[in-house]
């Protein structure tokens, strides 16, 4: 749902929403939903403990200092974090663009749905991660989910937010490096990739493949690390946990 689409996609998702529904019976209409895309904006700040309303302001004044984006054209919302002292406080700050979140509201509505909470990709999967991994809040980590258009970088720091991150690039970069390298169609690129018996007989080279089509998700998750070991955030992730389809590729793990 992530993606920009034209109104005859939007009315295939509507309608597949509505079929799913349809067919599972399900006991309420009302829908958690989260967002991901390049353009959400997401940082950990360190802020005076101040009132809510005080806070607000002083979270929405030093991201508007972060980002190179006019936050008076995007939602935004915030949570403390942690306490650090008496007078300091951690809070995440995010920001998504007014029409990314209107056209998700659309979709909900027009599937006969009712909009209960609408999440971000990282602080979800961030929130899975700490409530059902053993020993979460011990564990340096990074979570990847490998998407088919987007990939969620997510660090995690003895159980605290640290830092998130959106790529423009996932499976079906991956997809189109194959078509590319073995000349074929995108729908046989797609096959091929699924079917990794295939490959050695094909003479298919995953792994140049792969430094192809990950590039810039090898890049941001490199800068990702360079920035948090620079303001001492953490030393070095000791996992990085893969999710999302992509994940599922054979050889993914040890090639990233």
């Amino acid at each position: 749902l992530n993606e920009k689409r034209d109104e005859k996609q939007n009315t295939a998702v509507i309608q597949s929403i509505k079929s799913l529904f349809k067919d599972n019976n399900f006991s309420t209409k009302t829908t958690v939903s989260s967002l991901g895309s390049s353009q959400v904006l997401v940082r950990k700040l360190r802020l005076p403990s101040l009132a809510e309303e005080e806070l607000k302001e002083a979270a929405r004044f030093e991201a508007e200092q972060l980002f190179f984006a006019d936050i008076a054209e995007m939602k935004t919302d915030f949570q403390v974090l942690s306490q650090i002292s008496g007078d300091k406080q951690d809070v995440v700050f995010v920001a998504v663009p007014r029409e990314m979140v209107d056209e998700r509201m659309r979709l909900i509505q027009e599937s006969g749905l009712e909009p209960g909470v609408m999440d971000i990709d990282n602080m979800a999967i961030a929130n899975c991660f700490l409530e059902l991994a053993p020993h979460a809040d011990r564990q340096s980590v990074i979570l990847l989910n490998l998407g088919c258009s987007q990939t969620n970088i997510t660090i995690l720091e003895k159980g605290s937010f640290i830092y998130a991150k959106n790529v423009t690039a996932g499976g079906r970069n991956i997809t189109l490096e194959i078509e590319k390298e073995m000349e074929i169609s995108a729908e046989q690129a797609e096959k091929i990739k699924l079917i990794p018996n295939m490959w050695d007989q094909i003479g298919l080279n995953i792994k140049k493949v792969l430094r192809k089509s990950t590039a810039d998700i090898i890049e941001a998750i490199y800068k990702a690390v360079q920035y948090c070991q620079s303001r001492q955030r953490f030393q070095h992730p000791e996992r990085i946990l893969l999710l999302g389809g992509t994940s599922r590729l054979k050889g993914i793990d040890t090639f990233i």
